[in-house]
């Protein structure tokens, strides 16, 4: 879901203030459970170290700070910077091994 979030968004948090007041507020408040779900999910895995050690999730101290990310993204849709919002979008796609933008594919 925070990739499909990342996506969908990108035009408030790359454009921030622009938009209309309730689009701004759903993007804030959509981005904000991202990153909310995002820790409850680490806490739900009561043996997550060890899914760590084998490599089949993400390490805690990404998803916190993705997490942040996340929250500063959401914090920073009715007004910040747009380079600052371009970079925790990429520092979150980093952090959790993902992609947002598109890729070109040569034929």
């Amino acid at each position: 879901m925070t990739i499909y979030s990342l996506i969908l968004y990108a035009n408030r948090y790359s454009n921030p203030g622009t938009g209309k007041p309730d689009d701004m507020d759903e993007a804030s408040r959509v981005l904000r459970q991202q990153a909310s779900l995002l820790i409850a999910r680490t806490h739900i895995i009561k043996v997550v170290h060890f899914f760590e050690f084998l490599k089949l999730v993400l390490k805690r101290s990404a998803v916190i700070e993705a997490s942040r990310n996340l929250i500063g993204l959401s914090n920073s849709i009715h007004r910040g910077n747009p380079s600052d919002n371009y970079n925790m979008r990429r520092e979150i796609e980093r952090l959790l091994s993902i992609k947002t933008h598109e890729q070109r594919v040569q034929l």
